[in-house]
Order: structure tokens, then sequence, then C-alpha cells
């Protein structure tokens, strides 16, 4: 039976009881010979009826109120499984990009300009971090380059020296 079903099938089923036990009363009311009462008594019976009613308010009013919490809880409950349902059905289909729903998402979200702004900060962050990568890498570069001609220069002198000696040393 379907959830409608259900639904119409326990709203109705009680309002039809409640109309026949209505209905019932009357006539059971009805064969019940009137009582007469005396003058002090009819006030004592008047504050009789309406502390009854009075009582049969309150109770229907708990009865409403705690199938309201039992009705709040469940439509509660319900939500956020079917949220956290189309969520990972939405994930999985961003994942596998399906129907191209990856990009769809991607051009609706771009037409907020809340997420503009934020896809631009990530994307300057990104890019600036890219960018002190290079120049870190190549500081490094040039500080090496630097150390490697040092060291050439220092070669070259002792080479330089060395020609000095060896042709010093040589006899003429």
């Amino acid at each position: 039976m379907s959830k409608a079903k259900r639904l119409l099938f326990w709203f109705f089923f009680p309002g039809l009881l409640g109309f026949a036990g209505g209905v019932a009363s009357l006539a059971v009311a009805s064969s019940i010979p009137a009582l007469t009462v005396g003058g002090s008594d009819a006030i004592s019976t008047a504050n009789t009826y309406i502390v009854f009613t009075t009582l049969i308010f309150v109770g229907f009013t708990i009865l409403i109120t705690i199938a309201g919490i039992v009705f709040a809880h469940q439509f509660s409950t319900s939500k956020d499984i079917q949220v956290a349902d189309l969520a990972s059905h939405l994930k999985k289909q961003v994942s596998e990009n399906q129907h191209d729903c990856a990009l769809v998402i991607l051009k609706t979200a771009l037409e907020n300009s809340d997420a503009q702004r934020q896809l631009e900060i990530q994307i300057k962050a990104k890019v600036e971090e890219i960018v002190a990568a290079i120049v870190d890498r190549s500081n490094n570069d040039a500080t090496d380059a630097q150390k490697q001609a040092t060291n050439l220069k220092k070669q070259a002198e002792r080479i330089g020296s060395l020609r000095i000696l060896f042709n010093e040393s040589k006899p003429s």
C-alpha cells in the first residue's frame, strides 16, 4: 500500500470510528430517561460538566500534541535520510561525470557571485603558491649557479697559479 493510501487510511479510519461512536452515544443517551434536578443540584451538575469537558479537551490536546511531535520527528528523520541519499547520489554522479553533471553544477555554481569570489580567492592562492615555488626553485638554481661560478673561478685561479709555477720551474 502506498504512503498516501496509508496516511489517508490512518486519518479517515479514526474519523469514521469517531463519527460512528458519536451516533451510537446519541442513541444510547436518548434511551436513558431524563433526571430531574433540584436548584442547588443544577449548579453542581454544571460544574461537574464543565470540569469533565475540560478534562476531555485537555486529553485530546495532549494526544494531538504527542502526535504532532511524533510526526515532526518522523518528517525530520526522513528528510535527513533523503538529503543524505541525494547528496551521496549527486557526489557519485559528479565523480563519474554522468550526464555532464559536474559541468552543469560548476556552471550553475559560477552564476553565484559568492561562488565566483570564492573561486577567485582559491585560484589566486594556488597561483601564488605555484609562483612562490618557481621563484624558490629559480633562487636555488641561481645560488647553485653562483656556487659553480665561484668554484670555476677558484679552479681557474689554481690552474693559473700552477701555470705560473710550472713556467717558473722550467729551465730556460
